[in-house]
């Protein structure tokens, strides 16, 4: 599988790099989640953070990690992102070829 920057960039998806990090907005989240789901990609938790002209923040309390058991269904996961402070203003998600 590409790296996540290059499989974003091959679905033309809005995303920008800071710190070594690939980031999605909040606003396009929600579809970078359906994208995921849609391609049978194992999801595998995702990092939230605060992202400023002068800083980026993680907030590792809104990061789960699902590497275990596997994440929970779409829907719970897009739930779960719309109760975050309105502080979270990104995401880097992490998943692999469910094979």
């Amino acid at each position: 599988m590409s790296d996540w920057s290059d499989l974003l960039r091959d679905f033309n998806f809005p995303h920008t790099g800071r710190g070594g990090v690939t980031l999605v907005s909040r606003a396009d989240a929600p579809r970078c989640i359906e994208l995921i789901y849609s391609q049978g990609w194992r999801f595998l938790g995702y990092d939230s953070f605060t992202v400023t002209d002068e800083f980026i923040q993680p907030h590792l309390q809104w990061s789960p990690d699902w590497s275990g058991p596997g994440a929970p269904d779409m829907k719970a996961v897009l739930a779960e992102i719309a109760q975050h402070p309105n502080e979270v203003t990104h995401y880097e998600f992490v998943f692999r070829d469910a094979a």
